[in-house]
């Protein structure tokens, strides 16, 4: 007895057995199989060190990859790249192996995994992205899967809907200028029954929601098959539509002739069609201005905004309208189309619009003078100077000049503080006097401090 057990102690001793491996059973993507040791297996950093598994897969081609030890209990495979779907392996203890001291690999004999079935690793266009009411989508796979099983087991749904809308497949030279656009006729000829083109049976309505559901089913050549549904989220786009904007002093008044007029689209237009809009009133028809200028522009252009510049003739109507059937890119036409031509108008300019600048001066917030804002001006400054030269011969910097024909208009005040002052070229020009002038070039009034130098020291 006392023999018998201690030939079991040394025979124990002298046993090696694996205690973890992995990958087991089905997983997705497989590079590396890791295999544990429940003591030293080899001397580490040994070259010689032999391999404790042999490795078979039913893909011999995507077996290429390397084993080492890593320690001495762990022994690891890499794969050259990540399996593709439907690939079986099995790992088989080698006849023999003994560890360093001699001990016996014990226990259990192979393991098996496979890669599972195709999954989609990216689509186009993607779920971020709103997409067109008979949108074409692309499915990037992990691997090939068979044309049938796809048609079979992914499917559309949509908002409101309550059924399943099957696919159809996109072939032939309408698949091959999908995948051209994307960049992908390459890789696309290496591997064809990885890359899905398909479209859903049905238009969805403008800004509903829909999804892509590729489901379980969907199998390899070699007949692996999908466990795992898969659902992707997308809103179908808004209907095509125009919209105008302009800068107003409050919301009930007419846009300012001082700021440009904007016409904004949600959805990309042909430039050429958006340079045939015309804002027009009585006296004059004027074309849009349109990012990137009217030179070199590609004619297959897409722009998605345009505007009319200022200054605009003040306390006028116009009509913005657009060419005979005005479309998007796509050939939507427009939602409210029935808006057009559309009546917008300008008002006065603003008060601070009506104070003349001097010829040159830096623009700003404070003095409009020919289609910009001027800073106010400064004491010493030339628009000052001009200020004060204006007023004392009853002109403006911005319209000096031969009178002749001139209008002249007067701006009553308790204090007299507005000169009489020529109308020239749309401006209307108030010279300011006294209390309005120092203000203007930041002059102090009677008793105050002057705001552009400091307090005298000990000022309270």
């Amino acid at each position: 007895m006392l023999a018998a057990s201690l030939s079991l102690v040394a025979w124990g001793a002298q046993a090696l057995q694996i205690t973890s491996f992995s990958p087991q059973g089905e997983v997705a993507r497989v590079r590396q199989v890791v295999a544990k040791f429940d003591s030293a297996a080899v001397n580490f950093g040994d070259p010689k060190a032999p391999a404790p598994l042999s490795l078979s897969c039913s893909d011999a081609s995507v077996t290429k990859g390397t084993g080492r030890w890593t320690g001495e209990r762990e022994w690891v495979f890499d794969f050259e790249r990540d399996l593709p779907p439907g690939v079986r392996c099995t790992a088989s203890v080698k006849p023999g192996f003994k560890s360093a001291a001699g001990a016996e690999l014990t226990g259990t004999k192979s393991y098996q995994f496979n890669s599972g079935g195709p999954f989609v690793q990216n689509l186009r266009p993607s779920t971020y992205e709103q997409i067109d009411e008979e949108q074409f989508f692309v499915l990037f796979l992990n691997g090939p899967a068979t044309t049938a099983s796809v048609q079979a087991n992914v499917w559309c749904t949509a908002e409101g809907v309550g059924e399943r809308i099957p696919v159809r497949l996109i072939e032939g030279a309408q698949r091959a200028e999908i995948l051209k656009g994307l960049g992908l006729e390459k890789d696309a000829a290496r591997d064809p029954l990885s890359f899905a083109t398909l479209a859903c049976n049905r238009r969805f309505t403008s800004g509903s929601r829909m999804q892509i559901v590729f489901g379980k089913g969907v199998a390899t050549p070699s007949g692996v098959a999908n466990t795992v549904e898969k659902r992707f989220d997308f809103k179908v786009r808004e209907p095509f539509s125009a919209e105008f904007n302009c800068e107003r002093e409050n919301a009930q008044a007419a846009c300012l002739p001082i700021r440009p007029m904007m016409l904004s689209f949600n959805a990309p237009v042909p430039r050429k069609l958006a340079a045939a809009i015309r804002l027009k009133s009585a006296k004059e028809t004027l074309k849009p201005q349109i990012d990137g200028g009217a030179e070199g522009a590609q004619a297959d252009a897409l722009v998605n905004s345009l505007q009319f510049n200022a200054p605009l003739a003040e306390n006028t109507a116009f009509t913005i309208e657009l060419p005979k059937d005005f479309k998007d890119a796509s050939g939507r036409p427009l939602r409210n189309a029935d808006n057009f031509p559309l009546k917008v108008s300008t008002g006065g300019m603003p008060p601070l619009a009506k104070f003349a600048a001097a010829a040159g001066q830096v623009c700003g917030s404070a003095v409009w003078h020919r289609g910009a804002f001027c800073r106010r001006p400064r004491i010493g400054q030339p628009a000052c100077a001009a200020a004060r030269d204006a007023a004392q011969r009853g002109g403006c910097p911005a319209c000096a000049g031969p009178a002749g024909g001139h209008r002249h208009s007067q701006r009553a005040s308790g204090q007299g503080e507005h000169a009489q002052a020529p109308h020239r070229r749309g401006h209307h020009c108030l010279v300011p006097q006294g209390a309005a002038l120092r203000q203007l070039c930041g002059e102090p009034q009677a008793g105050a401090p002057r705001r552009d130098r400091p307090p005298a020291q000990g000022a309270g």
